[in-house]
């Protein structure tokens, strides 16, 4: 009974760690996500400010 029990603990140990590893994966991508969104929009404030001084 023991072995088994340990058994699924350590199923459950693992499978918590990969559902924390994907949840800290999806954390840094939503941060990435949004620090390309910001470059993004400099770079396309850049582009219009860049027009309005041409015109």
């Amino acid at each position: 009974y023991r072995e088994l029990h340990t058994h699924t603990d350590r199923i459950g140990e693992e499978a918590w760690e990969k559902t924390r590893q994907i949840r800290g994966g999806a954390r840094r991508w939503a941060e990435f996500q949004g620090m390309e969104e910001k470059r993004g929009s400099k770079l396309r404030s850049l582009a219009v400010l860049g027009e309005a001084m041409r015109a």
